[in-house]
């Protein structure tokens, strides 16, 4: 294990260096904002910054690779969820830090050639549907969505 040889310097081991130990997992998500300034006035564009150590990102890798691994279930209910989707959601995942992160949740689904046009429609995509710019104007519309959910019976 390599150490700092400066004079005075304390034998303390090189960050990243020596063996792994093993550690919970942790996986931090947060909800953020990068400015785009190669637009000729520059936007605040949504990002979801994860966060984890190693044994956080391989619990989300065997997540990942179980979806990919396994057969999608249909569902021929037009009520039913056509895209078989799991969550990496924050009341529930056990990797994920509560305290750091903020309650977001991510939906992961199956996109088939056969469940494709259904899959789309649940989720209201189309062609003319991705969100682009500024998220001060892409939200407003989402923001008036989620109120008339909530302001529901």
């Amino acid at each position: 294990m390599d150490t700092d040889k400066r004079a005075g310097a304390s034998a303390a081991p090189i960050p990243g260096d020596g063996p792994v130990r093993d550690e919970p997992p942790e996986v931090v998500l947060r909800e953020q904002f990068m400015i785009d300034a190669t637009e000729p006035v520059p936007v605040a564009i949504p990002e979801l910054l994860v966060l984890g150590n190693r044994a956080g990102f391989r619990a989300l890798a065997a997540f990942f690779a179980g979806l990919a691994d396994r057969e999608p279930r249909t569902s021929d209910d037009p009520a039913g969820d056509p895209d078989d989707h799991g969550h990496v959601d924050f009341r529930f995942t056990p990797e994920i830090n509560q305290a750091l992160s903020d309650q977001v949740e991510v939906r992961v689904g199956h996109l088939t050639r056969e469940n494709r046009a259904a899959v789309l429609a649940a989720y209201g995509i189309d062609g003319g549907a991705a969100s682009h710019g500024s998220l001060v104007g892409r939200y407003a519309g989402l923001i008036e969505r989620a109120r008339r959910y909530e302001e529901r019976p």
